[in-house]
């Protein structure tokens, strides 16, 4: 989340677009099956606010989770239109097209912001993270829930251990599609340690703090604009 993907983006992203009709399967395994308590968990983590944006929103899991279209004006934002497609619309929700580190919002435009599995799959999360902080007016707050690296040597191997060996199994499940997810790896293989993570996020945002679940290998780092 912390390292870039760069030259690698363009293909990552071609390959979740075509593995989208799929890709809550994938999640519900990566996950253990705890996907939907997982979002629940990080949309409590939210609070309250007016204005949210849900970043990477794919068809819109985690905007639901967060009330979207119900109780409060959402912005889902992606850089896969066809996610985008399948997620349900409304008056208070709102679809957009774009990148992280190009984000088309004014300053100080939302109170919450989200990223669920997601930001792993930007171009650059240090220009990500700037771009998030600008769109969140101060007090406003980011909440991230994402795969984790944990800092311990032995827990980091036993977790990368097992996303290789459920990526392995997802492929093979995936038949002809199974290449693609040599792709998603990358995204796991460049993650920085959790600790790393929630500095960085200190150092943007003024207060961060994190929730490390699956030992380790699932994050909920919440961050609050203090500077």
């Amino acid at each position: 989340m912390t390292t870039s993907l760069r030259d690698d983006w363009a293909e990552v992203i071609a390959s979740i677009g075509a593995l989208m009709e799929y890709y809550e399967m994938g999640n519900r395994l990566l996950s253990l099956g705890t996907i939907g308590y997982l979002r629940r968990r990080a949309a409590r983590a939210v609070g309250r606010c007016r204005r949210m944006i849900d970043l990477g929103a794919g068809p819109g899991y985690m905007a639901r989770a967060a009330g979207c279209g119900s109780n409060r004006q959402c912005v889902l934002m992606d850089a896969v239109p066809v996610g985008l497609r399948k997620a349900a619309g409304g008056p208070l929700a709102e679809r957009v097209v774009a990148m992280y580190e190009w984000m088309p919002f004014r300053d100080g435009a939302f109170g919450c912001a989200s990223a669920s599995f997601s930001l792993r799959d930007s171009w650059s999360a240090g220009m990500a993270l700037l771009e998030i902080r600008r769109s969140l007016r101060p007090g406003g707050r980011l909440v991230i829930l994402d795969l984790g690296k944990p800092d311990g040597a032995v827990g980091r191997f036993l977790v990368g251990a097992y996303w290789n060996v459920i990526s392995v199994l997802l492929g093979t499940l995936m038949g002809p599609l199974g290449p693609l997810y040599s792709k998603l790896r990358l995204t796991y293989a460049r993650l920085p340690r959790n600790g790393f993570l929630l500095g960085m996020l200190r150092g943007l945002f003024g207060d961060a703090r994190a929730q490390e679940l699956l030992a380790g290998g699932v994050i909920i780092a919440v961050a609050t604009r203090t500077n």
